[in-house]
């Protein structure tokens, strides 16, 4: 089995400083992520993918997914292996990524939610108004009855259904 710092090419672009592990330990055919810097991209890739690229002898190909890499909440470039990986990394079904990307949508557009259709007064998008309706705390059927009597969306989603129903009144007991 070869390792990573048996492949002089893999090892140059090893980011020593990211990685906490040694190279000598890392197989080239793992799946496991490691930072690598290539062309000035400091990527969070296999070393799997890394030894595609050498096998193949191309040029990095930062588009062959639409957009490989995303800015992430630490600043830093994460680097998807293919659209199942994004899939699961983003916790959404790879035929949903294969059917938006089809459809136009970049990985960005779908990392922002851009592909939901409902959004409610805020600005806020949601996969149905099922959903939007329960972030808000009211049932569909509830909102619906709301949006076909005309309310406002904001009114329709804020305004608090009537939990303090009456109790059917008990018969009053007489003192004999």
């Amino acid at each position: 089995m070869q390792m990573i710092s048996e492949h002089a090419g893999m090892l140059e672009l090893f980011d020593r400083q990211r990685n906490h592990t040694d190279p000598a330990q890392i197989s080239v055919k793992t799946d496991n992520k490691y930072w690598f810097t290539i062309e000035s991209h400091s990527l969070l890739v296999s070393p799997r993918t890394v030894l595609r690229h050498f096998e193949l002898n191309t040029p990095w190909n930062f588009g062959r997914l639409g957009q490989t890499y995303a800015h992430d909440d630490y600043g830093l470039d994460d680097y998807y292996d293919s659209a199942s990986d994004f899939a699961k990394r983003h916790g959404i079904p790879q035929q949903t990524v294969s059917r938006l990307i089809a459809q136009g949508y970049t990985y960005e557009d779908i990392e922002q939610g851009k592909h939901l259709k409902v959004v409610d007064h805020l600005g806020n998008r949601y996969k149905s108004k099922a959903a939007m309706a329960k972030a808000y705390g009211i049932s569909k059927f509830v909102f619906d009855k709301r949006e076909k009597a005309g309310w406002s969306l904001e009114k329709a989603l804020t305004t608090p259904t009537d939990t303090s129903k009456q109790p059917i009144s008990r018969m009053k007991q007489t003192d004999e």
